[in-house]
């Protein structure tokens, strides 16, 4: 055999192992994209009410496919609505090894059983998602998004969706989408709507615990009552350490409804340090007993448990910021609660009796808004300053609000609390009821007191009524907290 010979038969030798070894790895690839499919399907539920069924795998030398349903929990359903809701998935899969993955994948996704029967009937069967994608060698997941367009109804009075298209990325626990629909319009029986450039965006970090953000747009939407633009709503959750903060912030650049104008309209709700544990044993309870209607005495012990921790291991809510313009006015204010945490004793260790839960010495909340400009008319302002609601400022009115160890002030003005002690110690007997603590008697709040403003119920706090004549604020802080105007709370031995 001669040199030329020697470096073919080499040559085709090498190819030979290369083509052996790269169909190795594609079956292998198969095997492993089978094993995950029956994984899978033999999972728990993929979260609360979500699960995957029915499942189908045929493996093939160099590609497979298959089809699942995923149902969603019928088990609290009792009137037949939940039980036909599922998806259906078909797909195929190639996983002939390339460089820049390790398997690629189309897929359709389309409604099915009793309800995908009537969506499918409306929307012509054009109700479906489609996408393509790719496994990369580390497991990430990437996948196209697309959706038809959608006419539901006929003629001129029916409703048509645009079509949509997006992306998804899976890596890990992480999770990622961002999808959006150019238009959604429709008109008839003396009505009209038309929505513009609707969008979500989802990035979790983990989507078991659902942290991360997701937030929802939306650059216009047109009615016979107005037109608004520029909507944005973005939820976001994170851990530290035990606890949990949520933010909520929706927002809108602009509203126009008849000869009313307001713009950079924004909000933002807060829940800070929530204790993560309680929240999901909270969560899960309240999925396994159809929303608390069915409980086990196991599960209400363990209900108890955790909402004593999440009440008792201190948390705040509130409105941390509201703004905006309104005509030439405009308005920003801010409302904090917050739960401060308890002592050693009424958070109750394992075994140990519980204690009672006092809101009163938990509790404590303030406020503020300031309203300036044509926002607030004259005849307006001048009734919340009479009322002692507002103070001026220049170029409008502010009100302020402070409740914290018994003692109400509103406006820097002290005031009877003995409204808000009855409210709070309406809420202890419940709360303690519920948990299975007797409660300590006590003498009626607000005895020998002047009658306050009726500010019972959390909205008060807010923005508190007509107050009577002021407590001296320099009289003991006795007379107003909840040691110096101690509440009655009749003993409870019942659950």
């Amino acid at each position: 055999m001669n040199k030329s010979a020697k470096v073919a038969a080499l040559a085709l030798g090498g190819i030979a192992v290369i083509a052996a070894g790269w169909a190795g790895a594609s079956i292998y690839a198969g095997r492993i994209a089978a094993a995950e499919m029956r994984s899978l399907a033999a999972r728990e539920p993929l979260g609360l009410g979500v699960s995957i069924a029915a499942a189908r795998h045929d493996t093939g030398l160099f590609s497979s496919g298959g089809t699942f349903e995923v149902r969603f929990d019928e088990h609290c359903d009792t009137t037949g609505a939940v039980g036909g809701i599922a998806l259906k998935v078909d797909y195929r899969v190639s996983h002939l090894i390339r460089p820049g993955s390790m398997m690629r994948f189309d897929w359709t996704m389309v409604p099915s059983g009793e309800v995908g029967a009537v969506l499918s009937k409306v929307t012509n069967g054009a109700l479906r998602v489609d996408g393509q994608g790719t496994v990369g060698y580390g497991r990430q997941v990437v996948s196209s998004l697309a959706m038809p367009e959608l006419v539901l109804g006929s003629g001129a009075q029916a409703l048509r969706v645009s079509a949509g298209s997006g992306q998804a990325k899976l890596a890990g626990s992480a999770f990622g989408m961002q999808w959006k629909t150019e238009r959604i319009a429709g008109r008839g029986a003396g009505s009209a709507l038309e929505v513009l450039n609707f969008g979500i965006d989802v990035d979790l970090q983990d989507r078991v615990r659902g942290t991360g953000s997701m937030a929802l747009s939306i650059d216009r939407v047109g009615t016979i009552f107005g037109t608004a633009e520029g909507f944005r709503l973005v939820t976001a959750a994170a851990e530290r350490g035990d606890r949990t903060d949520v933010t909520i912030t929706p927002s809108l650049r602009a509203l126009t409804m008849r000869a009313q104008k307001a713009s950079d309209l924004s909000m933002q709700i807060s829940v800070r340090d929530l204790h993560t544990a309680s929240l999901e044993a909270i969560q899960k309870i309240g999925h396994d007993s159809c929303g608390f209607k069915s409980l086990k005495a196991e599960e209400e012990q363990k209900l108890r448990a955790a909402v004593r921790m999440a009440l008792t291991g201190g948390l705040s809510l509130g409105i941390t910021e509201v703004k905006g313009t309104i005509g030439d006015g405009s308005l920003d204010g801010f409302l904090k609660i917050e739960l401060k945490k308890a002592a050693q004793a009424a958070v109750v260790a394992a075994g140990a009796a519980p204690v009672a839960i006092e809101l009163a010495n938990l509790l404590t909340s303030s406020g503020e808004i300031t309203v300036k400009g044509n926002a607030i008319n004259a005849d307006q302002r001048q009734m919340a300053v009479g009322m002692g609601i507002a103070t001026e400022v220049p170029g409008g009115l502010k009100a302020t609000f402070e409740y914290a160890d018994g003692l109400f002030k509103a406006n820097g003005r002290v005031f009877d609390a003995s409204a808000v002690q009855v409210a709070l110690s309406t809420a202890d007997r419940r709360l303690n009821t519920f948990l299975g603590v007797s409660m300590p008697a006590r003498s009626e709040p607000g005895e020998g007191l002047a009658p306050g403003p009726d500010v019972s119920g959390a909205a008060s706090l807010a923005a508190p009524a007509r107050p009577a004549s002021p407590v001296n604020s320099a009289a003991p802080s006795g007379a107003n907290n909840a040691a110096g105007a101690p509440n009655t709370y009749p003993a409870n031995t019942s659950r």
